[in-house]
Parts: C-alpha cells; structure tokens; sequence
C-alpha cells in the first residue's frame, strides 16, 4: 500500500486513487504523507468537505515549517499560513514558496509586501502553472497599486498565455485605457471583439473610449453592431 498508493495518486483514476489513499491512511493514521494525500485528491474532487476534514486531522501530524504551512493554507487560514510561509521563506527560500507569500500577502491586503518579493522570484525555477500565478499575482498588484499601465502590460502577457480567455484580453486593454494608453487600448478592445464578437463589457468601454478620445459616431456604430 505505501509503495502504491503514491503512484496511484499521481496517474490514476480519481476513484481508484480515493480507494487506494483511503487504505493507506487507515494502515498509517498517524502520518502526516498518506494523510495530505489524501485531502489533497478529495479537495481535486471537489469533495470540500471531506477535504477538510482531512487537512484538519493533518494539521497536528504536521511537523516541519513547511507542512504546517501547507495545511493552513488549504484550510483557508491565510493569516496563520503567511506567517509560517515569512519563517519558511526565511529557513529555506525558493523561488515556489515565495510566490505563495506574495499571493497571501495579497489575500491578507499587505500589497507593498507582496509587490517587494515579487522581484526575487525567478520565473525559470517555476513550472508553467506557477509562472501563470506570477503573472497574475504581479497584475493583481499593479492594479491595487494603481499602476495600470503595469497591469495592462501583465495582462496581456496572460492573455497571451491564455488566448481562449477573453476576460483577460479585455483586462489588458481596460487597464491600458485607465492608464490613458488609448491607442493600446482601443486596439485591445478591437482584438477582443473580433476574436469574441458580442463580448459586452469590450463593446462597452470601445464605444466610451470613442466618445472620450475621438467624439465620434463610432461609438454608435460599435453598441448597434
């Protein structure tokens, strides 16, 4: 089971590794691996609550820094996570652990903090989805700290990242346009619909972007079409 159950875990079938993590746990109560585990594949199931019932019997098997981290983290406990992810960050800083600081200081509103570790992350020591979250988490930033050229520069790139999301296109764009970047702007907002014709919020910040920067007609033409 403890050979096994791991590997089932990571490349099987949801069910088959719920079956396989629950067996280990019952043979292994007392730890804290087949116990993360396990919470962590109900909480990808989407089963919340078993989830947390789980993290919760976790929590007093945790014993470094960064486990006790963790399991308050998946509990939602962002203020007592943030503290144990500065002492973890501190002890043994990577570039992962950095990236969840700056995201909870950003939960817990302390933006100047998050925008101070955000130049000490190296985006290469990151995985394809943690560059994303970076990426998110430095727009998120920008714009609380109404940087919104900044923003609308961290959007795009996401954008570019995720081209089959057009809220974040048009985030790109809104932010150029707040920044009074209206030839950035107006041409994200063209983008947008184009490429999602309809899109309501985009047909309504181009056509008050025409009437703002051009006084023209367009915008009209831009809500009747």
């Amino acid at each position: 089971i403890v050979t096994y159950s791991p590997l089932v875990a990571e490349y099987g079938a949801a069910s088959e590794a719920l079956l396989w993590l629950d067996r280990w746990v019952q043979t292994s109560p007392n730890e804290y691996r087949p116990r993360i585990l396990y919470a962590d594949k109900l909480f990808d199931g989407q089963q919340t609550q078993n989830a947390q019932a789980q993290y919760e019997k976790a929590l007093p098997l945790a014993q470094t820094t960064q486990q006790k981290a963790y399991v308050y983290l998946k509990l939602g406990d962002s203020p007592k996570a943030q503290a144990l992810y500065e002492q973890w960050v501190n002890e043994d800083p990577s570039d992962a652990s950095m990236l969840v600081l700056a995201e909870l200081k950003d939960i817990n509103k302390d933006f100047l903090g998050a925008k101070k570790i955000l130049p000490n992350i190296n985006p290469s020591n990151l995985t394809p989805p943690e560059q994303k979250r970076l990426l998110g988490i430095k727009a998120s930033i920008a714009v609380k700290v109404q940087n919104h050229q900044e923003a609308g520069d961290f959007y795009k790139l996401l954008s570019d990242l995720d081209q089959k999301d057009p809220q974040l296109a048009f985030l790109s764009a809104y932010y150029f346009d707040q920044a009074g970047d209206y030839n950035r702007a107006e041409k994200g907002y063209e983008t947008v619909l184009a490429r999602w014709p309809g899109y309501v919020p985009a047909e309504r910040e181009l056509a008050s972007l025409y009437r703002r920067v051009h006084a023209s007609a367009e915008a009209d033409n831009v809500l009747q079409n």
